[in-house]
């Protein structure tokens, strides 16, 4: 009985420390998980990052084209307020570096007398050409590293007839998308047995 009871004994203590094994290799389980997910999480921080990134660079553009075409507007405004306003004041004003300057009053047959200048002013405002304004659109995609952009290429079979009768596969030039080679393998007979 004693002799059982020592087997029983060290039984017991093998299966505990077969327990503690298995406690064991369920942490480094889970460590190994947790480190995948901080890896994960780290790389989506990445890519994060370059998207607002990629996001400042197209606003710096937008906003680079709206303040340009603010300053124009606002110049053509105050202009045209000017000019429908002139009543009591003349609206002679110094055309300089794209500003309008009030230089003073003046009577109405002294705005006749300047009116070649004044449509010479008016002249100068056009000189700019509307194209000059008009904005490239910045597109509304991102690059996306999860999902590769469209990629593709043309693999034109000559000799279709005489590749056909051969019955070999045909290969086409790669293809380098994202690091990666493809290459598309053809049967011209369809029947995709190769002798």
């Amino acid at each position: 009985v004693n002799e059982e009871v020592a087997k029983l004994r060290r039984r017991l203590m093998e299966l505990i420390s077969l327990v503690q094994e298995v406690e064991r290799n369920v942490e480094a389980v889970r460590n190994a998980k947790d480190e995948r997910v901080r890896e994960i999480r780290n790389a989506v921080e990445m890519m994060i990052a370059r998207l607002d990134t990629q996001l400042k660079n197209k606003l710096i553009t937008l906003m680079g084209q709206k303040t340009s075409l603010t300053q124009e507007t606002e110049l053509l405004e105050s202009l045209l307020q000017e000019v429908e306003h002139q009543g009591a004041s003349c609206f002679w004003k110094k055309w300089c570096q794209g500003r309008i300057y009030t230089l003073r009053s003046c009577s109405k047959s002294e705005l006749i007398s300047k009116s070649s200048e004044i449509l010479m002013m008016f002249q100068q405002v056009h000189r700019k050409p509307m194209a000059s304004f008009v904005t490239t659109p910045v597109p509304p995609d991102f690059t996306s590293e999860l999902v590769p952009s469209y990629d593709s290429a043309t693999f034109v079979l000559e000799n279709f007839s005489t590749l056909r009768q051969r019955a070999d596969p045909v290969y086409s030039p790669p293809l380098q998308v994202s690091g990666l080679c493809w290459r598309l393998k053809v049967y011209p007979d369809g029947n995709g047995v190769v002798r």
